[in-house]
């Protein structure tokens, strides 16, 4: 069940994308929208779903497999994700079809971290106010305040307008396709998401009783690595064809989506108890996106080598795991 739903995500994920560019295009946005909200939610769909639908079941296992999934996708993001668009740029450069250096819009991806780093210290803060309800429904009306501020902004400062695209899988043999069947095709992919993330919710619910390790932890883990593909995807396929705007748009787009709007979700319909482990996900994943900022920042350019060490902050965390017990 586990292994049919992700499957079932992965390919209504596909799909979701490939017509949810096509929308922007139509709407004649630009990349910085397309890369940053519109990819970006459309990929942070089937992560995003995990949480609601785990949330949604009203178990205490439900609970943590939520808010283990709402803390892990930004954390993966800028984790793995990272480094698989590091490492994709490496390998390409070094087979001679592209240059080392990625040239990503700053003024996109800079706005997207530089949201997330403020959002995601909202996060940070707000176990501080367990027992002080009324701030802790504060906080988590700032953070979609800010999050709608991100997307006014967006739309306000978009950058280059969108290139060409692959078809649409629903029209084929049109170069440009039809509204409507760009439309079906996001609706469709939607509900092939949903479907899958119930499945996969119950699959995890499941394996975490067998194995007898807690349901936020594995949800942690497992669950963003395989639903984050879809992000990883796309970045490599743009990164591929020199669209870094969009690779890097893409996963730092859906960070913020995440790190604001699922975490308001969490801290209002849970206990928002996240722990020690909770913590050291948030700060890692801040840190490690400092680091990215801070490398567009001083060069103009984004070094693949600041994405790399993804792969280190990633590997720190399930050292600590490790050493704390947990696994």
């Amino acid at each position: 069940m586990l292994f049919g739903s992700f499957l079932l995500i992965m390919a209504s994920c596909e799909f979701f994308t490939n017509g949810i560019e096509w929308f922007g295009k139509k709407l004649r946005v630009g990349e910085g929208v397309v890369g940053s909200i519109f990819a970006a939610v459309g990929t942070a769909l089937p992560e995003s779903s995990v949480s609601i639908a785990a949330i949604v079941k009203g178990t205490e296992s439900g609970h943590k497999i939520g808010m283990g999934a709402i803390l892990g996708a930004p954390f993966m993001l800028s984790t793995l994700a990272f480094f698989v668009c590091g490492l994709s740029a490496t390998v390409l450069h070094l087979m001679k079809r592209r240059k080392m250096e990625m040239l990503v819009d700053h003024r996109v991806v800079g706005k997207d971290i530089r949201y997330f780093i403020l959002i995601y210290l909202f996060a940070a803060l707000s176990p501080t106010f367990e027992h002080f309800y009324v701030i802790r429904h504060l906080v988590a009306i700032a953070l979609v305040l800010l999050y709608l501020d991100y997307m006014r902004r967006m739309f306000s400062e978009s950058g280059g307008m969108m290139g060409e695209l692959h078809p649409l899988h629903l029209d084929r043999a049109r170069n440009e396709p039809r509204m409507w069947r760009v439309v079906v095709q996001v609706l469709v992919s939607l509900c092939g998401i949903a479907i899958g993330a119930r499945y996969f919710v119950n699959s995890v619910e499941d394996i975490s009783m067998l194995m007898g390790v807690s349901p936020m932890i594995l949800s942690i883990i497992i669950a963003p690595i395989a639903t984050e593909l879809p992000e990883k995807m796309n970045s490599i396929i743009w990164i591929a064809r020199g669209k870094d705007t969009l690779a890097l748009g893409n996963i730092t787009g859906a960070m913020t989506f995440q790190g604001s709007l699922l975490v308001a979700i969490g801290i209002w319909f849970t206990s928002w108890d996240i722990g020690m482990t909770g913590m050291v996900t948030i700060s890692i994943a801040l840190l490690s996106s400092s680091l990215v900022l801070i490398s567009i920042r001083r060069r103009g350019y984004l070094s693949p080598w600041a994405l790399l060490m993804g792969g280190g902050f990633y590997l720190l965390f399930v050292l600590y795991l490790v050493a704390s017990g947990v696994i």
